[in-house]
């Protein structure tokens, strides 16, 4: 009680003082895996030795599980596959039973019973699928052979099992525009829809194990310049066939700018944003954490701070949220500067591109 009291009086301090009140974080994402099934090539969690590492149940309970309804959303997903961790159902049951909005990102291969059925049974209110392709050859490129078909076929089957559960679930597919596959995105849309989902998010390449791997991506990340007109009219007569057929098939479409000034701030939204890595890391970002997932980067570019303010067994996380050090975090990005932890993020060549698509 003395504890909340103080911190009552820090906060009307502020206050009196006459600063702004910054945001609670709406958004929590929780790591809930740091292993995976698949090698894709573009994957930043290969450089370091790939851990195998899970958010647990008892990580969840003891540091997390009291402050859940605080957050309006919470996103199961990080650097690893979700699925892998036998304990998700119970922590998607659980931020539900609080309150919270809850989603996970997965590349699918992993539906298939007993799980498909335990996890539709807690009413998690999105899953997104990971699919790059409209293709096998395509896909399998990124995914590994004898994937492609292995997926249609699990995604066909849970389609088949929300239906006769009833279940609310929603499903998107989420596809990475690259400049190899952005023509793809039409065919995703009809694949999709064949295959019973919701939604589709096409989004852009953010991350890479090599800095030539970035010269795929479809805004300029520094690598190289960005797209030539043709391209753009290209990519652009793309967005309107996949518009049309979104809307025919009765798809929602999210297309993500490749300029993505979002009130000053990339679309991670860190001002109230906040990740937990499977260790107990507490950061603004996925990007920001000690597993360093910006290899790409040349040393003379990485940040002097990784971002983390502190590990939950170490440290309660409203004291983190409350700390000097996160309110800095947020005040640099509202007052229109970029923190120490953020510098040479790719984010910033996205955010300042001359592009307007």
């Amino acid at each position: 009680m003395t504890t909340l009291i103080n911190r009552l009086r820090a906060m009307k301090q502020r206050v009196f003082q006459g600063e702004a009140p910054l945001p609670f974080p709406d958004t929590l994402n929780i790591e809930s895996s740091y292993a995976c099934n698949l090698k894709c090539y573009m994957c930043p969690r290969h450089f370091d030795g790939v851990p195998q590492g899970m958010f647990t149940l008892d990580m969840f309970e003891k540091w997390v599980e009291p402050y859940i309804g605080k957050f309006k959303y919470v996103h199961l997903t990080g650097w690893g596959e979700p699925l892998m961790n036998k304990e998700l159902p119970e922590i998607i049951r659980r931020c539900k039973a609080a309150g919270s909005w809850t989603c996970f990102t997965s590349n699918g291969l992993l539906l298939r019973p007993p799980l498909d059925r335990k996890i539709l049974e807690t009413n998690v209110d999105v899953i997104a699928v990971s699919c790059d392709a409209d293709n096998a050859e395509s896909y399998e490129y990124v995914r590994g052979k004898g994937a492609f078909a292995m997926l249609k076929e699990r995604l066909a089957a849970f389609r088949d099992l929300r239906r006769e559960m009833n279940a609310p679930t929603k499903m998107q597919l989420t596809f990475i525009m690259l400049r190899h596959n952005y023509e793809q995105l039409p065919g995703v849309i009809k694949l999709a829809s064949e295959l019973g989902f919701d939604a589709v998010a096409a989004k852009h390449m953010e991350t890479a194990i090599h800095r030539d791997e970035l010269k795929d991506a479809m805004w300029n990340t520094g690598i190289l310049p960005d797209l030539p007109p043709d391209v753009v009219q290209r990519h652009d007569e793309v967005l309107e066939e996949a518009k049309a057929i979104a809307n025919e098939r009765g798809v929602f479409l999210t297309i993500h700018p490749r300029r993505m000034d979002h009130e000053g701030m990339c679309l991670v939204k860190p001002m109230t944003n906040l990740f937990i890595d499977y260790e107990g890391r507490v950061s603004s970002c996925c990007y920001l954490n000690a597993n360093d997932v910006r290899p790409y980067n040349l040393p003379e570019e990485k940040p002097s701070s990784d971002g983390v303010y502190g590990e939950l067994r170490l440290r309660d996380l409203m004291e983190m949220l409350e700390s000097e050090e996160y309110r800095d975090f947020q005040r640099t990005w509202r007052d229109g500067g970029v923190p120490e932890a953020c510098r040479n993020c790719l984010q910033l060549n996205r955010i300042h591109s001359t592009s307007t698509n």
